[in-house]
């Protein structure tokens, strides 16, 4: 591998890379990344920033701010009438949130803590969870009937479960009944964090349309505890995006692992081909379960109980995950069930892709236009025909700029706080006048730092960079280390750049280890704001000061 001096790149050669191009139709990626901070809070239709903040308090490291927002609420046992929204009050109890910083006490990211949920006793049958004497409480409600039904039914009393008896409902705003049979309900007061990802100037030309044909948001924080902490870009709820489905076969094709599930079955009937387990109680679905069944009264093919809550699933996985952040828990009908391969805490990426988000009347992507990334839900109908006032905000409070306008509805438990440390808009279009410009994709591609050094030594410490993509590439690295009790103990930084013939560089920094025994941690960061990817921008190592 070939080591080149940044000296050796000219800035002749730099230009050339980057006009380069012939002007005709082309596909242009765009990128941009939005790190979050304390000022990111919204506490009210256009309140965003300091003035929802108050009461500090250190802990730890962190110095946590109070909120004081509009998205709390008043609520009173028995009395459904009393549940009303809490205005600003000058009492900062609504949330808390503190910048996390970095070695060299920049802003990397915010931890987010909600307070207690408002809770209250609604009778039988009137609330959405089931509450006895003692602290413990159990989801009782779900969308789907069958599942309810499959809950709540003896299976030997062939009478229907009676609304207003056995069970209520009520339409979702998002046109869905929720059926529920509990006595208690529960209403979270949750955080909002807003922020404007720059669009491309010239999509905000008045008359622009540009075709997109790629657009991923990427959002970096950790594993929540909560799986109902929301992505909202443009305020939109994504009902497309499923994450990974229950695996099936279709009849007459049975599974491999049951050859003879179909038989007997009608032609269309899905059945599981894999062994599965029932969420909650976990009893076995084995493979052949069916999924989905003929219904005689309305002669159409319906998901059954056991699509619904087969654990072969993985909401937050596969190429169109929910647009919530990854957390330990399905969610849905699965309140409450961990999903082993998510540790609460773990650094992580969610990724979703934003042309899943359908037109409701068209069925087509919204934002595969480009003229719809300004304020589609300020021009267009509700799916009750419906029209959000014509006022530059969502429903939900929204703004509706010329930008990506990204929401996060924070919905942590108490004492759990929520991780989120930044979001990237990766974008590809078709521009009829663009020109070709390199992509970046900047990784540490290796770091060669000691793994033992004696006290008050000195030692050389090398990070490799490299562009993954043809073509130079700039950007910022930053190498910290620190001690057993996280004090910063090194701490360099150095604008890179890489050569055009793709080879990587390596850069070295001179580092006086600590005169005490210690084992130093090590984050080798890469950074751009046009990288395309952030999977590979960081490594770790550790070195071991012998006492």
């Amino acid at each position: 591998m070939k080591h080149k001096n940044i000296a050796q790149i000219s800035a002749m050669t730099l230009g050339m890379l980057l006009t380069a191009g012939v002007a005709h139709a082309v596909s242009v990626n765009y990128t941009t990344t939005h790190v979050f901070k304390k000022e990111d809070i919204q506490c009210g239709r256009g309140i965003i920033g300091s003035t929802c903040l108050g009461n500090p308090v250190v802990e730890g490291s962190l110095t946590y701010y109070g909120i004081d927002s509009v998205y709390g609420w008043y609520v009173k046992n028995f009395d459904s009438s009393a549940l009303q929204p809490k205005p600003r009050d000058g009492v900062y109890d609504d949330g808390r949130v503190a910048d996390i910083l970095d070695g060299s006490g920049n802003v990397i990211g915010v931890k987010v803590q909600n307070n207690e949920t408002g809770n209250w006793k609604t009778g039988p049958i009137g609330g959405e969870w089931a509450k006895g004497l003692g602290a413990l409480k159990a989801k009782a409600a779900t969308e789907k009937y069958v599942v309810m039904d499959h809950l709540m039914r003896d299976p030997a009393d062939p009478n229907p479960l009676q609304e207003g008896i056995d069970y209520n409902k009520r339409m979702k705003d998002d046109g869905k009944y929720l059926y529920f049979w509990g006595n208690y309900n529960q209403e979270p007061t949750p955080v909002y964090i807003y922020t404007a990802l720059p669009l491309p100037d010239k999509w905000k030309v008045a008359g622009a349309s540009y075709k997109v044909t790629s657009a991923k948001l990427v959002v970096d924080h950790d594993i929540s505890n909560s799986p109902n902490d929301q992505i909202r870009p443009e305020d939109f709820e994504n009902e497309n995006a499923t994450g990974i489905l229950p695996q099936y076969t279709v009849c007459p094709t049975a599974p491999a692992l049951a050859p003879a599930a179909c038989s007997g079955l009608p032609a269309g009937t899905w059945v599981s081909a894999v062994d599965s387990q029932e969420g909650g109680d976990l009893e076995l679905l084995p493979a052949g379960t069916v999924l989905k069944a003929l219904n005689p009264a309305t002669g159409l093919f319906e998901y059954t109980n056991a699509w619904y809550t087969t654990l072969d699933r993985d909401p937050f996985g596969g190429l169109n995950p929910r647009f919530r952040l990854k957390s330990s828990k399905y969610g849905q009908d699965l309140p409450g069930v961990e999903i082993p391969q998510y540790v609460v805490g773990t650094p992580t990426t969610t990724t979703i892709d934003l042309l899943t988000i359908k037109d409701p009347v068209t069925g087509l992507p919204v934002l595969a236009d480009s003229k719809n990334w300004n304020n589609f839900l300020d021009e267009h109908t509700d799916i009750f025909g419906n029209y959000d006032p014509f006022d530059g905000y969502s429903m939900e409070d929204c703004p509706l700029t010329r930008d990506l306008d990204l929401m996060l509805y924070v919905k942590g438990e108490v004492g759990k706080p929520t991780v989120v440390r930044s979001a990237q808009l990766l974008v590809t279009y078709e521009d009829p006048d663009g020109v070709a410009v390199p992509t970046i994709d900047l990784a540490v591609t290796s770091v060669a730092i000691p793994t033992s050094a004696s006290k008050s030594s000195v030692q050389t410490l090398k990070v490799t960079v490299d562009n993954l993509q043809a073509g130079v590439a700039s950007g910022s690295l930053t190498l910290v280390g620190k001690n057993s009790s996280g004090v910063v103990v090194g701490n360099f930084s150095q604008t890179v750049a890489t050569p055009a013939d793709n080879s990587a560089v390596t850069y070295s920094f001179v580092w006086t280890a600590p005169s005490y025994g210690t084992t130093v941690k090590w984050e080798a960061k890469v950074t751009n704001e046009k990288d395309i990817n952030g999977a590979n921008n960081l490594k770790t190592a550790s070195t071991v000061v012998k006492k």
